[in-house]
């Protein structure tokens, strides 16, 4: 087997260049965010169709249900893409945040240096962990929504393992 032929979206690298500017190094992780979801949105909806057209086959309430399922996913797929969207700008604006603290902390951190010596411990503490813990975030943010979009498709085939009957 080749794969599911779904390309691998990997994080971008923790860059720590200094000046950070955040809209300038927020763009790789905005790319990124919004290729999963992309990915996501369309895998699941694929997904879910399938169970659905398996459900449509299937005699009374488990056909009613992949019918009720459509119209459901419908009308409130634009407001589900809606607020999924605002989590972008969410994590934006974390991030946006995170780079000024440690900006902030950087300059306190400085000011406060008099030898090199002191500097070199004080920079060897881990710079980047304000970065890790956003890139956490947002794999954090992603798996919630995987959890979210994946509900649905969940509930329909829960439904139809306590319809059919099963095989002993």
């Amino acid at each position: 087997p080749t794969g599911s032929g779904l390309a691998r979206i990997d994080m971008p690298p923790p860059t720590l260049d200094e000046p950070l500017e955040p809209k300038t190094a927020y763009e790789p992780y905005r790319r990124f965010h919004a290729a999963h979801q992309r990915q996501m949105e369309t895998s699941l909806h694929s997904l879910r169709s399938q169970v659905r057209g398996q459900l449509g086959k299937c005699p009374g309430p488990l056909q009613q249900l992949a019918t009720l399922d459509a119209a459901f996913e419908n009308i409130l797929g634009e407001r589900e893409a809606m607020l999924l969207g605002k989590v972008a700008k969410l994590l934006e604006k974390g991030f946006a945040q995170a780079v000024k603290q440690h900006i902030k902390q950087q300059a306190e951190a400085h000011a406060l240096v008099t030898t090199e010596a002191a500097h070199a411990a004080s920079t060897a503490v881990n710079p980047g962990s304000w970065l890790m813990a956003f890139r956490q975030t947002l794999r954090t943010a992603l798996l919630a929504e995987l959890d979210t979009r994946l509900q649905p498709t969940l509930a329909l085939l829960e439904a139809f393992e306590s319809q059919t009957p099963q095989e002993q």
